[in-house]
């Protein structure tokens, strides 16, 4: 598959507040590659209705209609799609992209999951200094760190198994803000992506 076509979709994890966002931000400047607010979709039951909170929450942001999800909704079932797959794919084709990026930190702890039931996926950990998350966490006011410490330590129970995984990367935090070109060259080049200077501009 050429660089210019690659379909295949793109995860984002790693802990809140480690700078997920921020790669997020980035990679969905670029002409091919469509995202936008994280979608929690492990929590998301297959066969979802359309009242669900979720869902609800993602119409009202992607601006997805009643039709719309219909129409989604048949196209998951009659492709045999995880319902994100098909939700982002009909966002991402509305938008005149190629393929989508999906960023919610908790994706680090379902990486089973997302090699199992995304043909082709890439994933991105985003690294940073445990002391900086923690102090951002802290402002934020997610925990105390005795919280901190059990989230960091169940959300990363699969990360060994998947490290030396070919479609599996770690970019570290203060690479994104010191050094972004050469941080995003090589991340496009590693999902098989055009570099384009559309990111940063």
């Amino acid at each position: 598959m050429s660089l210019s076509n690659n379909q295949s979709p793109v995860f984002i994890g790693g802990q809140m507040k480690s700078g997920t966002t921020l790669l997020r931000g980035l990679l969905s400047q670029h002409p091919n590659i469509f995202g936008g607010l994280e979608t929690h979709w492990f929590d998301l039951d297959s066969t979802p209705v359309k009242d669900l909170k979720a869902i609800t929450k993602l119409r009202f942001f992607y601006e997805i209609n009643e039709e719309e999800l219909d129409n989604i909704l048949i196209a998951m079932r009659s492709e045999d799609m995880p319902f994100i797959d098909a939700f982002l794919t009909y966002a991402t084709r509305r938008a005149d992209k190629i393929r989508w990026v999906e960023k919610t930190p908790g994706n680090i702890g379902h990486l089973d999951r997302i090699f199992t039931e995304f043909e082709g996926a890439y994933f991105l950990h985003v690294v940073r200094d445990y002391r900086d998350i923690f102090s951002s966490w802290k402002l934020a006011k997610k925990g105390d760190v005795s919280d901190f410490i059990y989230r960091v330590k169940t959300s990363y129970e699969t990360l060994m198994d998947y490290r030396d995984h070919a479609r599996y990367t770690e970019i570290k935090y203060e690479d994104l803000v010191y050094k972004v070109d050469a941080t995003l060259t090589s991340t496009l080049q590693f999902i098989h992506e055009t570099p384009s200077n559309s990111c940063v501009e």
